[in-house]
């Protein structure tokens, strides 16, 4: 993590690198490169590349006939996918902001997409109930995953692509096998439509976002629930987990991102600077970098090791307790080894 600048002690929001705006309507999606360097953003009109060291947009990529719902980069950014109410997934050259092919398969809208951190391989969700696992190379399918009873809101890929998650109106989450396109495990535990879902580098890990106002983290080789992340107060829609599953950033309705230390379920941190609700986020490979996608037309750029003044407070509060607590027992050492007597006996 970076060092603490002591002059975000000051600011209202220490975390906030800068405020990406350009989308003219919500944004509905966004992503991140494993560097930082580069991000996406998907919006009702159009989907705009980002270059985050200065937030000047690089390209727009034009090309769906209908609003713009999911997005990913490969791990290298030199790829983008985007999804669309248009039904189709369109396979951009993000060097030069080009169309390298589009993606054809779904009967319905399209709600989310993914891709492998290599980018030979993509995964899309949609209203049509299903997933479709794609071969980038050539644009051809090659499993349509078949499992949920409602609409599929999201979708997750494995670093390597072996694995699939998918997660639905249905409150479940889809752990699936990619060589194959089998079910593997159905992930139960939310009473609410699960809008949001994301898959660890290894796939060890799978985090769900819920209408519930929880996240769920889950070990994937069992299919059973590690932690409930509690602490949003309206429905989360957004969840992203860093490369190696230490961190998890989650994004609600309530405005605001939690960052998530995922081996105790403990948050780490909140961001607060959006107006309206969060639609998705996602994490740099280290976890140092946050992007937040909203509803009020905007992403944000987040600084997750810098100082967050509510938790330092928060902080400062219990130390100077135990502070207290530590210099009251000390003085009745004092009274005892000046006086003979003991100070808590003559209390009683």
């Amino acid at each position: 993590f970076l060092p603490l600048h002591m002059s975000n002690l000051y600011s209202s929001d220490p975390g906030l690198v800068r405020r990406l705006e350009g989308n003219n309507h919500p944004v509905n999606c966004c992503a991140l490169s494993s560097d930082g360097r580069i991000a996406l953003s998907v919006s009702n009109d159009n989907a705009i590349l980002w270059d985050t060291s200065d937030g000047v947009p690089v390209h727009t990529l034009k090309g769906h006939t209908n609003a713009v719902e999911g997005c990913a980069l490969s791990a290298d950014a030199k790829l983008a996918l985007t999804g669309s109410v248009d039904k189709t997934c369109i396979l951009w050259n993000t060097s030069n902001g080009t169309q390298i092919r589009t993606l054809k398969g779904h009967t319905n809208e399209l709600c989310g997409c993914a891709l492998s951190a290599d980018g030979k391989l993509a995964l899309s969700a949609s209203f049509d109930c299903t997933c479709i696992l794609w071969n980038t190379l050539d644009g051809t399918p090659i499993h349509i995953l078949k499992g949920h009873t409602r609409t599929v809101w999201d979708c997750a890929l494995s670093a390597n692509g072996e694995l699939a998650l998918s997660a639905s109106d249905d409150t479940t989450c889809i752990l699936w096998n990619t060589s194959n396109g089998k079910l593997i495990r159905t992930l139960k535990g939310h009473t609410k439509s699960v809008d949001g879902c994301d898959l660890s580098a290894d796939g060890r890990l799978a985090i769900s976002a819920s209408f519930d106002k929880t996240c769920i983290i889950w070990n994937t080789s069992e299919g059973t629930p590690i932690f409930t992340l509690k602490q949003h107060n309206r429905i989360v829609r957004a969840c992203a987990l860093s490369v190696d599953g230490r961190l998890a950033l989650t994004g609600s309705w309530d405005n605001t991102c939690i960052l998530w230390n995922t081996f105790d379920g403990t948050p780490v941190r909140v961001f607060k600077g959006h107006t309206l609700g969060i639609n998705r986020c996602a994490l740099s490979a280290n976890g140092r970098l946050a992007l937040s996608a909203s509803h009020d037309h905007t992403c944000i750029l987040w600084d997750t090791s810098s100082s967050d003044v509510e938790h330092m407070s928060m902080s400062f509060k219990a130390l100077t307790r135990d502070m207290g607590s530590r210099l009251s027992m000390l003085h009745h050492e004092i009274v005892q080894a000046l006086f003979g007597y003991n100070f808590f006996e003559l209390l009683h």
